[in-house]
């Protein structure tokens, strides 16, 4: 299952093709915090300052598990993979519920049961589709 909406599937996809190239750049190297940042900046809402744009781009930066876990997430609502559903109207808002992959194991092992929610929306200063905080 896909959004019914091409913008915002087209801006999963961008965001897809950003996290790519940052996985593909040497952890802790500056081409890899440019491609982050580039990634940060389309992907957070506009409200955001600058300060915690950059905090959350070091976090990006920093932390390898992080990175693939953003990855993971925005892949699946790209895909449509193992999405449990999308809410919202998909024209303003998507909320997207994800299932756990396949291989997400808990420290003893087994399935993790965990579903997150990852939402959306259009932002007002600009029109374009970015995650909500």
């Amino acid at each position: 299952m896909k959004t019914s909406n091409a913008e915002l599937q087209a801006r999963l996809l961008e965001w897809c093709g950003l996290l790519a190239t940052c996985a593909t750049l040497g952890t802790g190297s500056g081409p890899r915090l440019v491609a982050i940042n580039a990634f940060v900046d389309t992907f957070a809402p506009g409200d955001v300052n600058e300060e915690d744009r950059g905090e959350f781009a070091l976090s990006i930066h920093n932390d390898d598990e992080f990175l693939q876990s953003l990855i993971r997430e925005i892949n699946q609502c790209e895909s449509g993979t193992n999405l449990e559903s999308i809410g919202g109207d998909q024209n303003r808002k998507a909320i997207f519920t994800l299932k756990p992959l396949d291989g997400q194991l808990k420290d003893g092992g087994g399935s993790l049961d965990i579903v997150r929610e990852v939402e959306f929306q259009l932002d007002s200063s600009d029109g374009k589709w970015r995650a909500t905080g």
